[in-house]
């Protein structure tokens, strides 16, 4: 059974801070205890604490100082990060895909009981039209089937309707 920690842990793993004998133990209940301030709102006096904590061991000091005013990321790290981003990115398009192309009907059949219904989906598929076209118009653009290629004609068909509803 794996523990969840609360806010309410903070003090022990301060305490763990201190008396622990070996290093590592206590670099771990520093970190452990950073992030359950961080957590917590990082509250002033919980800062204060930990720099109690750590005082007189330059190594956990440092620890302390380096959580909190991490460096710049490095960049295997950011592109990482892009990496992953851009991944959950192409994953929810591909969800937003196959919802639009399981219910089509809903796109087309916008009426005054609908609108509030499907407005979000058809002012993205707006947006992405406009994207496509590469139009910096505030007026948009017309051209539905640019939809096609990603969506199909069936939804790119459903949204012009919908759009020319709404």
């Amino acid at each position: 059974m794996v523990r969840q920690f609360s806010v309410d842990d903070f003090a022990v793993f301060l305490m763990d801070v201190r008396s622990r004998t070996a290093l590592d133990d206590r670099r771990v209940a520093l970190t452990a205890a950073f992030e359950l301030w961080r957590q917590g709102g990082r509250g002033r006096k919980g800062r204060e604490r930990m720099w109690r904590a750590v005082k007189g061991d330059s190594d956990l000091e440092a620890r302390l100082h380096a959580l909190l005013r991490p460096g710049p990321i490095s960049k295997e790290e950011r592109l990482y990060r892009q990496t992953k981003h851009q991944t959950q990115e192409e994953q929810a398009r591909r969800e937003w895909s196959v919802r639009l192309r399981s219910n089509v009907d809903r796109l087309r059949s916008v009426d005054q009981t609908t609108v509030d219904q499907v407005f979000g989906e058809l002012y993205s598929l707006g947006e992405e039209i406009t994207r496509l076209v590469n139009s910096q118009s505030r007026w948009g653009s017309s051209r539905w089937d640019l939809l096609e290629s990603e969506f199909g004609r069936e939804v790119a068909e459903a949204a012009r309707d919908g759009l020319m509803a709404v």
